[in-house]
């Protein structure tokens, strides 16, 4: 299918993408039209076309962060990241309409054939086909054109502005900024019974705004403009002020501040400058509120992606209910957004339709259209695969990859570290999202790029799958795969549940295959050397793993129990597992504690079947630029400590301290490994075994800290 794309220079093209996959909860929609976003997506557009040496200038933490990147995990790794980005396909878009072809499991209210609007920058991009979560998705009404309709998601956005302003019946109400999001806010006010002022210095939208009965229609900088305004409000002032203005200046909102009356309110819709003066905002004790997009429930994945409705008692007007309430306006007559459209291109002429809006103020929206789909469509599976490279199989020994899996793991670390590799070569690379699997494949000049996953499993070319996906599908993706007669490399942790790693283990001994988890920091230098400094020794040790780790956002995957697991048991399990098989003996009991003002913070310390003792330190409460692993061994007269993988120090009793630099964390020194094994040339270094045993330590230290007890810990 086609696809709208931003490419690293800032240009925009059209290209060809493997149609999304259909997920639970989700419908697969067949756009009809799509909105152009005069301001997000131009501005994006801007910021990407300006060089990366001024970009980096502009934005001097980026300079420092990346230094140490680079001191951290080394000068290549960080150049391969940024050529990656740089190669990166962005997709764009977030308003649509179009015609439902298929509804995933779980979704209700829907139905092949119906008409539908669709938001949200992650899914309603401008694209032949989308698959969008059924609570960013509502039914257009009968007698609303479907290129009206696709202006659901900004006449959103501009309806939750004036929800945000309290603006009532008889009120008046300043809209700084008549830009596509002003005329909409313009219009909703009017509907709602508000007189409407407008501040608009583009000659062009304020014709528009009074030919939607918009008046007046005042200059940013007509003299008096405060004095005005307190003349046509009788000396009050306005009641509220809504700024949908798109600028790096302070003065949009400074200047609401002296339009509004004594306590009214300002509400920010537009991106502008925030260098308050205080002196009026105190003296008027204005209320001063952020509009965030299209209201409540963007941003929160529960609501989004998982379908949890807030209650409308509680929470009366949601993202999804100020959408359906914008069609109801438009469907009423009371807001016509195709008075707007300044022009429609097909889809194929995007580019041209971007440059119409970067080269003229007057444009204010610019539909994009596809081709009729006034009837339901069935996706047949062929378009799921995008074909890169002609279909040869390779006849040079290496060892063929399918990559499941397209994040921000996998394109900073495994596809860089693949590519490298001689022994490996990718033939495939499945995303749910078609754009994520064409860039990944296209990164490793893979054969193809492709969202179904049977399609890859049943691939007889790919000899191992590799999977680099979010840690609840680990299990059954390996499974899959093992049963399809695929080696695979499982990211870490094998599993969520003990259940699960037995299915896993019982795949593996049915199958005959070979299965490793990404426990990589194994064979990090440092590790090698720090295990070989203690090879003599038998006697117990003391062993002291601190990591720092960053806070994660608030409602980021791996917090969720469900699909992450926690941060215990989706990182923790590594630090289990080096443990184990630095000291070449199995964890028998735990401890934990944490601390209470750091909830993902833990303590945890695991005795050893032969004495040694262990204990983690998991901490997100240290300074931010804190090392962020360190690790100290002692026992048998020596130590060893290893300094955040990038150096190790190695002392005994009577010699000479030994510092080594020692730089990386193993990613690549663990493909090699595998491929000798995938050769008969060496045993499997991390069996799945090692990868049970990780998740049965991470349950029991998750145990011992819900209970308050010490744990034994579970061997299957």
């Amino acid at each position: 299918m086609k696809q709208v794309v931003f490419d690293g220079g800032g240009r925009v093209t059209v290209t060809d993408v493997p149609a999304p996959q259909l997920a639970s909860g989700h419908v697969l929609v067949r756009t009809a039209y799509s909105l152009i976003s005069s301001g997000t997506e131009i501005g994006t557009l801007r910021n990407q076309s300006t060089g990366l040496v001024q970009r980096a200038l502009a934005h001097p933490q980026l300079i420092r962060d990346v230094a140490q990147q680079a001191t951290r995990d080394g000068l290549q790794v960080v150049l391969d990241r940024i050529r990656g980005r740089l190669e990166w396909l962005t997709p764009v878009g977030y308003s649509l309409a179009g015609i439902v072809a298929e509804t995933g499991p779980g979704v209700t209210g829907f139905k092949p054939g119906d008409r539908v609007a669709c938001a949200g920058a992650e899914h309603a991009h401008h694209a032949e086909i989308v698959s969008v979560p059924q609570q960013l998705t509502v039914l257009v009404p009968e007698g609303v054109p479907l290129r009206s309709a696709a202006f659901t998601s900004v006449g959103a956005i501009a309806l939750q502005g004036v929800r945000r302003s309290q603006a009532a019946l008889g009120e008046t109400v300043v809209v700084i900024g008549l830009g596509l999001l002003g005329q909409l806010t313009c219009q909703l006010l009017r509907a709602a019974g508000c007189t409407v002022i407008g501040i608009e210095p583009h000659p062009a939208r304020v014709k528009m705004a009074e030919r939607l009965g918009i008046t007046p229609v005042l200059t940013p900088d007509a003299p008096d403009l405060a004095e005005t305004v307190s003349q046509l409000t009788r000396g009050l002032g306005a009641d509220a002020v809504i700024i949908c203005a798109a600028t790096a200046s302070d003065a949009p909102v400074n200047q609401a501040f002296a339009l509004a009356r004594e306590r009214g309110r300002v509400v920010l819709v537009g991106d502008v400058g925030m260098a308050l003066e205080r002196e009026q905002f105190y003296r008027k004790e204005l209320d001063l509120v952020m509009s965030r997009s299209l209201g409540p429930g963007r941003y929160d994945p529960l609501y989004e992606e998982q379908g949890y409705d807030y209650p409308p008692a509680y929470v009366r007007w949601t993202e999804w209910r100020n959408m359906e309430a914008f069609l109801e306006f438009v469907r009423q007559g009371r807001v016509d957004p195709s008075v707007l459209v300044s022009a429609e291109f097909d889809l194929e002429a995007a580019p041209a339709a971007y440059e119409s809006l970067k080269a003229s103020g007057d444009t204010l929206a610019v539909l994009l259209r596809y081709a009729d789909r006034s009837e339901p469509v069935q996706v047949r599976t062929p378009a799921h695969k995008l074909m890169l490279l002609p279909e040869t199989p390779p006849s040079d020994g290496r060892i063929s990859v399918g990559l499941i899996g397209a994040g921000a793991f996998a394109q900073a670390v495994h596809l860089p570290n693949l590519r490298r590799n001689p022994d490996f070569v990718v033939h495939a690379v499945m995303s749910r999202h078609g754009i994520s699997a064409r860039n990944a494949a296209a990164q490793v000049r893979a054969t193809y790029a492709t969202t179904d996953v049977a399609q890859l499993l049943g691939d007889p070319e790919i000899a191992v799958v590799w999977i680099v996906t979010p840690h609840d599908s680990h299990a059954e993706l390996s499974v899959q795969a093992l049963e399809a007669g695929k080696h695979v490399f499982v990211e870490k942790p094998l599993a969520l549940t003990l259940t699960d790693c037995e299915r896993v283990r019982q795949a593996v001994t049915a199958s005959g295959c070979l299965l490793t988890v990404g426990f990589n920091r194994r064979f990090a230098p440092a590790s090698v050397l720090a295990r070989e400094h203690f090879a003599t020794i038998s006697a117990p040790r003391h062993m002291i793993y601190r990591v720092c780790a960053a806070p994660l956002p608030v409602g980021h995957w791996l917090d969720d129990p469900e699909r992450g697991g926690g941060r215990l048991l989706g990182e923790g399990c590594h630090f289990f597992d080096w443990m184990a098989w630095f000291l070449r003996e199995e964890p028998v009991r735990v401890w934990a504690a944490r601390v209470p003002t750091s909830p993902e913070s833990a303590a945890v310390t695991l005795k050893f079947d032969h004495g040694s003792v262990g204990t983690l330190i998991y901490t997100c409460a240290a300074a931010a630029d804190t090392p962020k692993e360190r690790v100290e061994i002692l026992g048998g007269n020596r130590t060893a400590v290893i300094d955040d993988f990038r150096a190790v120090e190695l002392r005994c009793t009577g010699q000479h301290t030994r510092r080594h630099r020692a730089v990386g964390k193993g990613h690549a020194q663990h493909l090699v490994s595998f491929a000798q094994t995938l050769q008969g040339r060496a045993p499997l270094a991390v069996t799945v075994d090692d990868g049970v045993r990780a998740t049965a330590c991470a349950l029991a230290a998750l145990t011992a800290l819900r209970e308050g007890n010490p744990q034994i810990i579970t061997r299957l």
